[in-house]
């Protein structure tokens, strides 16, 4: 098993006889010399970054963990897959591929945990290279760069853009981002190279939650970001996060408020999730008084009802209230008319049914 879970919980992880190894740092790294080690039939005290029993004592080597420069990882094994088997619900073109550029982050946001990784990103040759390579082999016309921050560095992402361009190869892609990290030059520069569509991490329209949650952004940021994204013709992707301390009938007005006066052509709306590592969850953890995703992790069938801190909400009334967004966003009728204009396939036709089915369903 490898990810964050693994990394944190690996003790407990291989508690569970059917489990053997967990990586704790980058697979690229460990893995190789793990399964070396494995087919040479050596022994693993000298494999970095690997938990694993030796006899009944758990052993946790905690050295060599990640990668010192991400551009020595190699690409992907595309060719092992059916490339045309892969898509998004909102992917346009077919092939369709994902990328990751960079890892960790250097923001402190509660919610999430990334800020725990060293931030490190790909060198601007290194991610064309491959993005190219996607194209020419696979054939490959859309590219979702899956970074959770993908645009830290302005300089290496008009890089990345320049690249593309003197390249003069086709692609369409994606990324996600912070609005306080994209300006006017930049968007100019992104349509030029194929940039489609920009994921926003808005998480909320209440000033008050956004500082709860140290997100350090203001709704001048995300106004002026999404705005100025839309008028340069590149689609707007919109993150909310309902239930974070602070949330209260106001907050969820003004989140829908901002949701519905936004051009965001996509959203995504989740109810606040507690991952271990994140601020969040050392709130709930000092309130529980021991560590949930600990025991669950021995035991699947342990169950208690989470507590939502700071709010007066429950569970179900957060779920429902991202429920209630979801349906006042997509089922509005200019909204749906002008999404149906611009579907050019049957096949994108199937995916917006049945990405409507399961937000239903869910």
């Amino acid at each position: 098993m490898w990810g964050a879970h693994a990394r944190i919980y690996s003790r407990q992880i291989l508690t569970h006889r059917c489990i053997d190894y967990c990586v704790l740092g980058d697979a690229e790294k460990t893995l190789p010399h793990l399964i070396y080690a494995l087919i040479e039939k050596k022994p693993l005290s000298h494999v970095g970054g690997v938990a694993y029993r030796d006899n009944s004592e758990i052993k946790l080597n905690n050295f060599s963990l990640f990668i010192k420069n991400l551009d020595n990882v190699p690409f992907p094994s595309r060719h092992l897959i059916d490339n045309s088997r892969y898509y998004s619900l909102i992917s346009k073109h077919k092939n369709f591929t994902a990328m990751i550029t960079s890892r960790g982050c250097v923001f402190q946001c509660t919610f999430c945990d990334q800020h725990r990784i060293p931030y490190q990103a790909m060198k601007p040759k290194r991610v064309v290279d491959e993005m190219e390579t996607c194209g020419k082999e696979f054939g490959v016309k859309e590219t979702d760069m899956f970074d959770g921050l993908f645009s830290l560095n302005k300089q290496r992402l008009l890089e990345i853009c320049a690249q593309i361009k003197k390249r003069k190869f086709k692609i369409f892609w994606s990324f996600r981002t912070r609005a306080d990290l994209i300006d006017k030059e930049v968007l100019e520069v992104l349509k030029t190279a194929g940039c489609m569509r920009i994921h926003y991490g808005v998480e909320s329209g209440s000033p008050e939650i956004l500082k709860n949650i140290r997100k350090n952004e203001t709704l001048e940021h995300i106004i002026r970001a999404v705005r100025l994204t839309k008028k340069a013709g590149i689609d707007t992707f919109g993150y909310f996060m309902v239930g974070n301390h602070g949330e209260n009938k106001a907050t969820i007005k003004a989140t829908s408020k901002l949701m519905l006066s936004l051009p965001l052509d996509y959203v995504q709306i989740s109810p606040i999730y507690y991952p271990p590592y994140s601020k969040v969850y050392s709130d709930i953890v000092a309130v529980i008084k021991h560590d949930y995703w600990a025991k669950y992790t021995v035991n699947p069938g342990y169950k208690i009802d989470f507590p939502i801190i700071g709010t007066s909400f429950n569970k179900n009334q957060i779920d429902r209230i991202a429920k209630k967004m979801y349906l006042r966003f997509y089922l509005r009728f200019p909204y749906m008319f002008k999404y149906l204009l611009k579907i050019k396939s049957l096949s994108e036709v199937q995916r917006a049914f049945r990405a409507i089915y399961n937000m239903l369903k869910e």
